[in-house]
């Protein structure tokens, strides 16, 4: 991927509605333009494992947002 075709990647990946942008995505296609060779598919793959294997651990603490009790 060329540096311009990172940039245009970017710019197409946060194009939209806020909370519907893959920032894990759109933070790839920002270092392949400094890393062409950077293979955005393979790592976007490993962070799906990631996170499909912690989805389902419990937490020790409440949600860092979670609803507030007052």
């Amino acid at each position: 991927m060329t540096p311009e075709e990172a940039r245009q990647a970017f710019a197409t990946a946060v194009d939209g509605a806020a909370d519907a942008i893959d920032l894990g995505r759109a933070a790839l296609y920002l270092a392949a333009e400094e890393y062409p060779a950077l293979d955005v598919e393979a790592y976007v793959r490993r962070l799906e494992t990631l996170a499909h294997d912690v989805a389902e651990l419990p937490l020790e603490t409440p949600a860092p947002l979670g609803p507030c009790s007052t």
